[in-house]
């Protein structure tokens, strides 16, 4: 890769650009996502007061919020991108869910994962590499990072203002 892409600021997201930036992994295909699942500011404490269907209980397990941090070397010399799966378990039903149950909660159940994305800049198609950037365009999003320091500050930023009464923000290092 000839050059790195213009960085995102983690100093100037607010919560706007945090939801710009974050995108929830579809419940239907696993494969697609979208942001409307689930409201702009998660709040711990209000998850663990949601009414389970009669003869169920529910607990929040754990409020840590998972950076997990990913790479993977391109075919051009040098060529690095880093990606950053947000991860933070929900309530769990005990003793039978109801699907009902679940789309009234705002799906916010068990174990989920939101990716963090960037928008694609003119450095990126200046810069990158012939074929990278195809059917891109300036503004598009993109879940590629090229610069790893860069991207947990912003993952950081994002989930202090993407959550309320967590205990911990945790960075999953997976690129070594």
């Amino acid at each position: 890769m000839s050059g790195k892409s213009k960085m995102v600021d983690a100093a100037s997201i607010d919560l706007k650009k945090a939801l710009e930036l974050t995108h929830y992994y579809n419940f239907d295909d696993g494969l697609t996502y979208k942001s409307d699942y689930f409201p702009e500011v998660i709040d711990f404490d209000e998850l663990e007061k949601i009414e389970p269907p009669k003869g169920c209980t529910i607990k929040v397990s754990s409020r840590i919020i998972r950076l997990v941090i990913t790479s993977f070397a391109g075919f051009c010399v040098g060529a690095r991108h880093y990606y950053c799966d947000i991860k933070f378990n929900g309530p769990y039903i005990m003793h039978g869910p109801s699907m009902a149950f679940l789309k009234d909660a705002g799906r916010i159940i068990g174990l989920q994962s939101m990716m963090l994305c960037r928008p694609v800049t003119e450095e990126d198609l200046k810069n990158g590499a012939r074929g990278s950037w195809e059917g891109y365009e300036v503004g598009d999003m993109t879940n590629r990072w090229d610069d790893k320091e860069n991207l947990i500050k912003v993952a950081k930023a994002v989930a202090k203002l993407r959550f309320k009464n967590y205990e911990k923000i945790v960075v999953e290092d997976e690129t070594r």
